[in-house]
């Protein structure tokens, strides 16, 4: 489907909104269940560990009322901070049952309740309580006690400490119901309150991504007819203003590269016109260059496409469209340098300088350039030769780009034990640079042909770090330019690839 043909049938907003709503109801919703369902349950297991905490604390202080560290109206004052805390109420009798404190609930109905539960009638025949015994060891009883059906339901704690008071704290659920339905207001009040709001930030939100959005699907849209005068001129510092600034720079590379491509054809053109014996050869060079770029400019077109029409939709998606366009842009790029250089090669229309030079210096700084490479490939170099002082005659910049093409070509095509070997062979008056790489040999039948223009013995490889073929070709230019051989061979376990140059004192 093409974009004029593209509908929008359900827009980012709507869909942003529809999420928040959704979402905001889903846990409204959830806290109502929540709260109704359990709120009971938590409540009374946070009331029993008050119960025990309480008696525990009521405990620590009659010991030291019993060691005579405080009086008796110190120790009212601090059991009352430990019912107004724990909020229960709490009566303590002494061994011969004299009261020793009460809270102000009813002393008679918490003394008839500790009597019930030391020394009355367990079985509850008389007064038909019903209890539930929580918990129980040798030093306190843990119980849930109803008197009748209808009810409300008490929490008992009591027990006779080590200091021989005897103890009980107790509270009921009177309150249970009215907390959880008091919990019920809160969580529908906020629930609105949370819509209301939800709703807002949606539409805010929204606007906020779809309409920088728009402007750089207008953009991208402006870019698949091939115009390159409309830039994203927003100041927005978040991830559409990164890919606005992104699509700016991949609009001006674009019109760069397309103005480079045009200039490259006029060339072609007029060398076409002036010289028939490279009228062949011009036109295999362009059907190649048409299927080389055929590839890239399907991708851009497609990502940016895809960027126009809102496919990518989070950041990483946004940035790997990104990243893919700007990748296949430099790609053209470098291949559109590749091609001007080997035509200028082949018309015989490049510069060409020699002088004399250090062939190891010049491979020291070839290797340095390419060190992170190695060390991201985690391939191991070996230069033996590089403090040796071996001048050679020749273009160095030219004889750089040779030697740089093979260790590129090394680094992509390494393999097994990772390891890259740089020496130069000796001979009379000329020396051979040697590079060795660990890999895979190259088939027999395509050692003479790797050297044509846009050759790939492994074309899925070379599609993977970005060759095209042309690489060996200028090599094997500039070294007819010098009037030297290059060429390789296959050895045991790897690939020699090697250079001469001239080393005659002559000149």
């Amino acid at each position: 489907m093409s974009a004029s043909e593209f509908r929008i049938k359900y827009p980012l907003r709507i869909r942003l909104l529809s999420s928040f709503f959704i979402f905001s109801v889903a846990v409204f919703l959830f806290l109502l269940l929540f709260n109704n369902l359990t709120g009971a349950y938590f409540y009374e297991k946070s009331r029993e560990r008050l119960l025990k905490e309480a008696y525990v604390e009521a405990n620590e202080e009659l010991e030291k009322y019993n060691n005579n560290e405080f009086s008796i109206d110190q120790l009212g004052e601090k059991l009352d901070v430990i019912i107004d805390e724990h909020d229960i109420h709490m009566i303590v009798i002494d061994s011969d049952w004299s009261l020793v404190f009460v809270c102000d609930y009813s002393d008679r109905f918490l003394r008839d309740r500790l009597v019930a539960n030391v020394i009355g009638d367990l079985n509850n025949e008389i007064t038909e309580e019903k209890i539930e015994i929580l918990e129980k060891n040798n030093g306190y009883v843990l119980q849930k006690t109803s008197s009748t059906p209808d009810s409300e339901e008490a929490y008992e704690m009591w027990g006779t400490m080590p200091s021989g008071y005897t103890v009980l704290c107790r509270f009921t659920r009177a309150n249970l119901r009215n907390s959880i339905d008091v919990m019920n207001k809160v969580i529908l009040l906020s629930g609105v309150i949370m819509l209301v709001g939800t709703v807002i930030a949606a539409l805010i939100v929204s606007k906020m991504i779809t309409d920088p959005l728009k402007k750089l699907t207008g953009i991208a849209s402006r870019m698949s007819h091939l115009e390159f005068d409309t830039h994203y001129t927003d100041k927005d510092t978040s991830e559409i203003g990164y890919l606005g600034n992104t699509i700016n720079d991949l609009s001006d590379k674009l019109e760069d590269n397309i103005t480079k491509l045009k200039s490259a054809n006029l060339e072609l053109e007029k060398d076409i016109q002036n010289r028939e014996k490279i009228e062949n050869q011009q036109k295999e060079f362009i059907a190649s260059i048409s299927h080389e770029l055929k590839t890239p400019i399907a991708l851009i077109s497609g990502y940016a496409e895809a960027l126009r029409d809102g496919v990518a939709k989070d950041k990483e998606s946004i940035d790997e469209y990104c990243n893919i366009i700007i990748d296949e842009s430099d790609k053209m790029n470098k291949l559109i340098k590749q091609m001007l250089m080997i035509n200028e090669f082949e018309s015989g229309q490049s510069d060409f300088s020699i002088e004399r030079f250090s062939v190891c210096d010049m491979i020291r700084s070839v290797l340095n350039s390419n060190r992170i490479k190695f060390e991201k490939n985690n391939i191991s170099v070996e230069f033996p030769d590089q403090n040796e002082k071996i001048p050679v005659w020749g273009d160095r910049v030219k004889t750089e780009l040779v030697l740089t093409n093979y260790v590129t070509n090394a680094i992509n095509y390494c393999s097994g034990e990772k390891k890259i070997k740089v020496n130069i062979e000796k001979f009379e008056k000329t020396v051979r640079v040697h590079v060795w790489n660990s890999g895979d040999n190259i088939p027999e039948k395509e050692i003479n042909e790797i050297w044509k223009k846009f050759y790939k013995t492994d074309k899925a490889r070379s599609r993977e770090y970005g060759g095209n073929g042309i690489g060996l070709s200028i090599v094997k230019s500039i070294a007819e330019m010098h009037g030297q051989e290059c060429g390789v061979d296959n050895t045991p376990g790897g690939v020699d690839f090697w250079f001469d140059l001239d080393s005659d004192k002559g000149g």
